[in-house]
């Protein structure tokens, strides 16, 4: 087990430092990646890298329209077309702005911790740190799921990963904080939730 941090750095550089931390975990490896700009920084939506896990299933981290970090996963994602062939029908957003009426950025100033397991997953935790109304943290993670039983033999196709995702989403003018602890089956039900409006 491997824990880093405070680390202060800006929002989009964060998300660059959390992916090199992942990839250096000896059975993580980067399937995919795209960048706006260059691959020291998310700086725009649709900038995106892609991790192939120790049993083989990928997961992709992303920059949204909003500048939300989205977490999908599947069984395969095609990197020479730059889409997935394969993904469970779960996908989560979230960010480390209270939006209000402001928006968010990838240059705001942000202090994040992680912490990655080569067996096991990652999960991290970023703060907004720029000392305005906006400021607020999100988390966000994946890790294997002990294995009860075969899971490629399974009547409901099940990811062999769960997710932890908390922090701002946008959702019907809301303010949406979501926990989301378990991505087994793609007919799962609703995740908790709770709203503050």
């Amino acid at each position: 087990m491997t824990f880093d941090g405070p680390i202060n750095t800006t929002y989009g550089e964060a998300m660059a430092q959390i992916r090199d931390k992942i990839s250096s975990m000896a059975d993580w490896s980067v399937k995919d990646e795209q960048y706006n700009t260059d691959n020291t920084a998310f700086t725009s939506n649709n900038d995106y890298f892609v991790f192939t896990t120790p049993e083989g299933s990928d997961v992709r981290l992303s920059a949204t329209g909003d500048e939300e970090i989205e977490l999908e996963h599947g069984p395969n994602w095609d990197a020479s077309a730059g889409s997935w062939e394969d993904r469970y029908s779960n996908s989560w957003q979230a960010m480390p702005h209270d939006e209000h009426d402001g928006s968010p950025s990838f240059s705001d100033q942000v202090k994040f911790w992680v912490e990655y397991v080569n067996n096991k997953g990652f999960a991290f935790y970023m703060s907004r740190e720029e000392g305005d109304d906006y400021d607020a943290g999100m988390a966000m993670g994946i890790s294997e799921l002990t294995r009860l039983w075969d899971y490629s033999t399974a009547q409901v196709r099940e990811s062999k990963y769960t997710a932890l995702v908390l922090g701002y989403q946008e959702h019907d003018d809301d303010k949406t904080y979501e926990i989301t602890p378990l991505s087994r089956a793609e007919n799962l039900a609703t995740p908790t939730r709770a709203r503050d409006r």
